[in-house]
């Protein structure tokens, strides 16, 4: 039989309510700097990936069309709505008939300037202009 002054509790007193409000702001701005940094990396880390895969398609289609022999080493590529500017740089090696190629792909990201630089080597067998 439960009485005037019954053991049994129901709800919070007003010290646990205000204590649970002290610890939720004092965890929950940690919490969402946390989340905010996080989203702000994948972003960046995105960009890098669509930056890597613009420069390797370039590299591929600089080498397989000859065009770092003759023709226009730099341009522009538009991928998933970010713009990046690519400039292919070819020096001699040496190896006779050995060049290398450069490609550097630049972009802003997060407000500051970023890029991915990739290489590879070609012979051209004797048949370069340069």
């Amino acid at each position: 039989m439960a009485g005037p002054r019954s053991k049994l509790r129901s709800g919070f007193t007003l010290v646990e309510a205000l204590a649970v409000v002290a610890l939720m702001g004092a965890v929950l701005p940690v919490v969402m700097y946390a989340v905010a940094s996080s989203t702000s990396t994948a972003g960046l880390v995105k960009q890098r990936a669509l930056a890597s895969e613009v420069a390797a398609n370039k590299l591929t289609e600089v080498v397989l069309t000859g065009t770092w022999q003759t023709g226009a080493l730099t341009g522009d590529v538009v991928q998933d709505g970010q713009t990046f500017h690519w400039t292919a740089n070819v020096q001699d090696w040496t190896v006779t008939n050995t060049h290398q190629i450069t490609l550097q792909v630049s972009w802003t990201g997060q407000g500051r300037p970023r890029s991915v630089t990739l290489s590879t080597v070609v012979y051209d067998g004797g048949n370069s202009s340069q």
